[in-house]
Formats: structure tokens, C-alpha cells, sequence
């Protein structure tokens, strides 16, 4: 009897611990990477394919960006779709962006239209604009 309420109480933590919303997702086909060449009103965001996603039919994967957190917890972000891959690593450009704000993304997969996988929750601020940009420029990058 012992060591079924030893048991029960192993599985009953470990279920609860991957329905918090910040945990990594350990069985996910997809991998959230890095933002990279952050600008003042783009950047890049990278993720990768796990090798066993590549075995289905229909896949369809990008990266999906909010200016809060909470909004992607609620996968109620932008989702951005890209075919930019070599493989399995991937990029999507993103433009349009405000300076000095910062913004939530992580990487998405869609598996045979049916079956949608997140990555992990990360982060990046966008860059300063420099002091020579003219207010005219500013307004032209945020359009």
C-alpha cells in the first residue's frame, strides 16, 4: 500500500510539474534559438527542427512574437511562418518592430495541420534608434 501512494504521489508531481506554463517543453519537435542582428526596428530569430519532425508528411513551422509574455502562454501571438531552412535549422526575419521594446517569441511547428508544438519562451529588446535618424525616418520605419 506504501508504495503505490509513493508511486501515485511521483506521477501526480510530475504531471503538474509540465502543466506550469513556464516549463520547457522536453517532448517538443521544435527549438526556440537566438534572436540575432537586433536593429532598432528588426531582427532575426532562429529555431531548429528535431530530427524525428522531419519524418511527418506536412509540416509547417515559424516563430511566433508578442510584446507580452502572457501572450504567448496563451499561444495568442503573431505567428509567422517561414520555409527558410537548411535542413533543420531555420530563420524568420521579422521588420516593423518599435524601438526600445522589448519582445517574446518562441518557435512553432505544425504537424500534418493537426498537431501544433511550441518551443521555449525567450526574449530580446530591440536596439536604440541612433541619434542621427530623422523624425521623418523614424515614422517611415514604424509604417
Amino acid at each position: 500500500m506504501k508504495r503505490i501512494y509513493v508511486f501515485t504521489t511521483c506521477v501526480m508531481a510530475l504531471l503538474f510539474a509540465g502543466c506550469e506554463p513556464d516549463a520547457p517543453t522536453i517532448l517538443s519537435k521544435v527549438e526556440t534559438g537566438e534572436a540575432s542582428k537586433i536593429t532598432p526596428w528588426s531582427v532575426e530569430l532562429h529555431g531548429v527542427l528535431k530530427r524525428d519532425s522531419l519524418l511527418y508528411e506536412s509540416i509547417k513551422y515559424g516563430m511566433m512574437l508578442a510584446e507580452t509574455k502572457e501572450e504567448l502562454i496563451a499561444r495568442e501571438g503573431e505567428m509567422r511562418e517561414t520555409y527558410a531552412s537548411n535542413g533543420k535549422d531555420f530563420c524568420v526575419n521579422i521588420e516593423r518592430l518599435l524601438p526600445e521594446t522589448k519582445y517574446y517569441y518562441c518557435a512553432w511547428l505544425l504537424l500534418n495541420n493537426i498537431q501544433y508544438e511550441f518551443g521555449e519562451i525567450k526574449d530580446f529588446e530591440t536596439e536604440a534608434l541612433p541619434e542621427d535618424v530623422q523624425a521623418e525616418d523614424r515614422y517611415l520605419h514604424q509604417q
